[in-house]
């Protein structure tokens, strides 16, 4: 399985993606210069990341394919030592290859396989560790501590928090050590390296290195949990809805499997089932409609690793049916963690009895991995599948009494296998393409400084140059992404690589607010996630226009024709503006034929706007055979970009109705302007029909306007080309 994933894995060119751009930075300066010299945005101590990665780069070449080659490997071993540990807790083979795959194939995690991140790295050496630390205290084996305690250290030059692991053991040899003289003894080895290890990296870091931007930050927060009660009590509050809701979601498989047959389901018996669904729907409901925890998983997903969903820049053309699903996969994950909780009480002098000595070691050292989520400053998914292992450890052990249907375990199974996968192929194929279109824009010779794609781009141009060049620091104006103001303010964005023709984001809602952006360019790419062909655009700013002058048109709709979606049943798939002379009049315009659909999408001015321009129809169709043609204008402003633009403006109960179920299938574009027209039959229309709309209904709203061209009463597509002739949006 992990040579298939090396081979996707060789598939692609590799660009960063998200945090691993500060990363795979160390990493190419280490390989180079033998030095070790972190961005200001790395706050993990990285260093054995760094040194595995490099003994990769040395033998294969340096590039960011082999850092990623070098996270498979390591990922690779710490599943082996996962499924060891499991053998050591004496399941069978058959179950401990199941729940490797389980953590092997979980949507949170097998994306991160692919990249440079810390995660991976920290998981693979957390088991690591626990192996030899249970090996160590099952078998009174001083050597199995060593080599734990080596592991461990190495842990700890990955993430600080690998410090952890060992104090978890030392606490654990405490309370279960009946010699003194073997306490020490065996704190002494569990303790020293690593905590040698943790003091010489502290020491590096804040005397020879200098501590980095960002490990201040987050050394601060963790601080300010500890020096303000009320800070920690209220994640206290918050964090375990959080991570509840995540451990239903990626024990779902399991979960699901545990249920009783289908005709054992109904019996008198099992008539608690139904009280555990009503209250998984009551915490459904009290989450999401009262409190307004909504799309949590989602959030989640977002937050942790950016795919399948939202890139920096510009919401992906979707339905919003996909928020939908969403909505159900939180109520599932939300009752497959009512369901294991009620297994896990049912069976609780069982567990304890299992979990004494040296199981016991297992608890102590996920709890203690466990209360570091509550101190530290970001709440990324990614950072709860430390306790995926555990949790495993734990429901295993109800399976001793409850049976694993395989049969609905392994579909399961199969089912997040491929959307893992699918996930997974969106992310890289679309951060192929983005870096692409950015490195071609940098080859026609825009400046890096002069264009944005998201901010592992930025960063990865432009950090090193805002810390050296501070004069450069631009004036802002309007509503910019935080990592232009925090980490690359000399970006002057006069070019953006974006998802949507609109350049929006899901934490700031509206990006450049005060300024403009037309579509200069387009590319095309597959979603393996989508089943369907995406798009990412180039936008470049505009001179700003008077809002009040209507000589000035706020929007040309043909100066976008690259950000145009066309949808068609025949060879149609782009437009172009052409000069087209009807009754001694010409004007520019696109020709479009029946069926087939032109949709822009993009953001009204405010205040009072009219959509101007004039429909004709082909002159070379005029004396052949047809019906006449219908052409229509549609408007769309159900969309993502309003919502998350107007948040801070609506009540929680008005975001809330946008999630409602039946507002995800009522998204359709309504049908602002209709006409027919037949110049076959009626000499009246071989001229130019004026149109004027006025828009002002969605003043500063985004919507996709939608030029329609279909058959006439008849229903016959020939000879039916209608013609879009100079469309403008104008203030009035």
């Amino acid at each position: 399985m992990y040579v298939l994933l090396g081979v996707f894995l060789c598939s692609y060119e590799h660009y960063p993606i998200d945090d691993d751009w500060s990363y795979i930075k160390a990493a190419e300066t280490f390989h180079h210069t033998g030095e070790m010299r972190f961005t200001s945005w790395t706050a993990m101590s990285l260093v054995f990341q760094i040194w595995w990665g490099t003994c990769f780069t040395k033998l294969f070449g340096f590039s960011i394919g082999i850092l990623r080659l070098s996270t498979l490997a390591l990922s690779l071993l710490g599943l082996i030592f996962f499924y060891l540990l499991l053998r050591e807790l004496d399941y069978d083979w058959k179950t401990g290859f199941l729940m490797v795959l389980l953590m092997l194939f979980n949507p949170f995690s097998f994306p991160l396989n692919f990249t440079f991140f810390t995660d991976q790295f920290f998981i693979s050496l957390l088991l690591a560790s626990t192996y030899f630390y249970y090996r160590a205290c099952k078998d009174k084996n001083d050597l199995y501590l060593l080599i734990a305690s080596l592991t461990a250290a190495c842990s700890v030059l990955v993430r600080q928090n690998g410090i952890l692991i060992p104090i978890a053991v030392f606490i654990y040899l405490m309370v279960r050590e009946r010699s003194s003289r073997g306490v020490l003894k065996r704190s002494f080895l569990t303790l020293l390296i690593p905590f040698t290890a943790l003091v010489a990296f502290t020491y590096w870091s804040n005397v020879s290195h200098g501590p980095t931007g960002e490990y201040l930050k987050q050394a601060n927060t963790i601080l300010d949990n500890i020096r303000k009660p009320q800070l920690l009590a209220i994640k206290l509050l918050w964090r375990p809805l959080l991570i509840v809701e995540f451990l239903g979601f990626c024990l779902l498989p399991v979960s699901v499997s545990l249920l009783p047959r289908t005709k054992e389901l109904f019996k008198r018996d099992n008539s608690f089932l139904l009280l555990l669904v009503c209250l998984a729907g009551t915490i459904f409901y009290l989450l999401f409609e009262l409190i307004g925890l909504y799309n949590t998983t989602t959030d989640l997903w977002l937050n942790g690793f950016r795919y399948a969903f939202i890139s920096e820049y510009g919401y992906r053309d979707f339905s919003n049916v996909l928020f939908f699903f969403y909505r159900i996969v939180d109520f599932l994950s939300i009752l497959s963690i009512v369901y294991l909780t009620f297994l896990l009480s049912k069976y609780n002098n069982v567990l304890l009895e299992r979990f004494s000595s040296p199981a016991l070691i297992l608890v102590f050292i996920g709890t203690f991995q466990l209360l570091f989520l509550f101190v530290t400053r970001y709440k990324f998914s990614r950072y709860y599948l430390v306790l995926i292992p555990f949790c495993i450890f734990f429901i295993l052990e109800i399976t001793r009494h409850v049976a694993l249907r395989k049969k609905v375990f392994i579909p399961l199974l199969a089912a997040y296998a491929l959307f893992s996968f699918a996930v997974t192929q969106d992310v890289m194929n679309w951060n192929q393409h983005k870096w692409q279109m950015g490195q071609q824009l940098l080859d026609e010779g825009v400046a890096s400084r002069k264009l944005s794609a998201g901010f592992a781009w930025d960063a990865w141009h432009s950090s090193q140059y805002a810390q050296d060049h501070p004069y450069d620091i631009r004036t802002k104006r309007g509503d910019i992404p935080w990592w232009l103001e925090e980490l690359v303010p000399a970006i002057d964005a006069e070019y953006i690589i974006s998802n949507s023709p609109v350049p929006t984001g899901f934490k700031t809602f509206t990006y450049f607010g005060a300024d403009r952006y037309a579509v200069i360019d387009s590319r095309e790419y597959f979603s393996l996630f989508y089943l369907r062909n995406m798009f990412i655009y180039v936008l470049k700013r505009v001179a700003p226009v008077d809002q009040q002058a209507v000589e000035a048109p706020f929007y040309e709709f043909l100066r976008n024709s690259s950000g145009a979606r066309v949808q068609s049943r025949g060879a149609f798939n782009a437009i172009r503006g052409i000069p087209v002379e009807i009754g001694g009049i010409e004007k520019e315009a696109w020709v479009q034929p029946s069926p087939s659909r032109v949709s822009f999408r993009l953001q009204l001015p405010q205040g009072r706007s009219r959509l101007k321009m004039a429909l004709g129809m082909a002159p070379s169709c005029w004396d052949n055979p047809g019906d006449g043609l219908v052409g229509k204008i549609l408007i769309n402003d159900v969309l993502l970009e309003n919502l998350f633009r107007e948040t801070g403006a609506v009540r929680g109960s008005q975001i809330r109705q946008f999630f409602r179920a039946r507002t995800f299938f009522l998204s359709k574009p309504r049908t602002y302007f209709m006409q027919f027209i037949d110049a076959h039959n009626n000499p009246a229309d071989r001229e130019w029909k004026e149109i004027s709309l006025d828009l002002s209904t969605f003043t500063g709203k985004v919507v996709d306007i939608t030029f329609e061209v279909a058959g006439g009463p008849k229903g016959d597509d020939r000879n039916d080309e209608a013609l879009w002739a100079s469309p403008i949006i104008e203030p009035y």
